[in-house]
């Protein structure tokens, strides 16, 4: 909304979209408090009609049946305004340009203090993530409440992990993939530093072995901003025969598929 509707107060509709959300997390009622107001919800209207739309390949397997139940459905909630990250054919073109600085930045420092990307085995995963969540002091509860949003068993992700120069654990990524598209499912640092900005690195680069064309990433704004995902507004198409090759010259093309 324009400065208007800033000084009185009214929510911009990214923001009434994150309010929104808490609905299926919860928080009811604070949610509906903040949409009551016609404002609000006016803008959350016009936000989420300006966000161009995007579809996205998923495979005939678990994980493919996981994102449809996830993203699909025409008044779905989770599908609006959802970071998505378009890959070019080459890691060398993503990290181009002034708007992947910070990504470049934090990627440099990481490998100036010795860090380095360990691809997991499926067996590993698991175990990593039950070391990042002891290190972060989480009760067992909190670890099963977060492993029960991955969509799946942990040895079907698709896992990588940064490690210091002693190959101690700093991040942890975890990818769920599918046909031409994947999700970040989970990405958790031990301790604060660059380990983020080359995990996402070796993310990338994962997904551009595997033939993905598109990431979908929730959670930090700043985060997401600055690897270049785009807020959209998601359909998944389930296909039986996806045909999975090196990420080309497919973009962000409002209506079209990302194939």
């Amino acid at each position: 909304m324009g400065r208007r509707g800033d000084r009185s107060g009214l929510a911009t509709g990214e923001v009434a979209l994150d309010r929104a959300r808490q609905l299926a997390h919860g928080s009811r009622l604070r949610a509906l408090r903040f949409l009551c107001h016609p404002g609000r919800l006016l803008a959350l209207v016009r936000y989420l009609s300006s966000l161009p739309g995007v579809t996205v390949l998923v495979g005939d397997d678990p994980a493919g049946v996981h994102l449809v139940a996830t993203y699909g459905g025409a008044g779905n909630l989770a599908r609006f305004g959802v970071h998505c990250l378009v890959l070019p054919a080459i890691m060398e073109d993503y990290l181009a340009g002034r708007s992947r600085q910070a990504l470049r930045t934090g990627i440099n420092r990481a490998n100036r203090q010795g860090m380095a990307v360990r691809h997991l085995r499926p067996e590993q995963v698991e175990p990593a993530f039950v070391e990042v969540c002891r290190r972060r002091r989480w009760t067992t509860e909190v670890m099963a409440r977060t492993s029960a949003g991955f969509g799946g068993p942990m040895e079907a992700l698709v896992g990588l992990v940064v490690e210091d120069a002693l190959g101690e654990l700093l991040t942890l990524v975890l990818l769920q993939v599918s046909g031409t598209t994947a999700r970040l499912v989970w990405s958790m640092s031990t301790t604060r530093g660059d380990g983020r900005w080359l995990a996402w690195r070796g993310a990338v680069e994962a997904c551009l072995a595997l033939g993905v064309r598109a990431i979908l990433v929730g959670g930090d704004d700043y985060f997401a901003k600055r690897i270049g995902c785009a807020r959209v507004n998601v359909g998944v198409r389930m296909v039986s025969d996806v045909v999975v090759e090196p990420a080309g010259d497919a973009g962000l093309v409002v209506g079209h598929l990302v194939t």
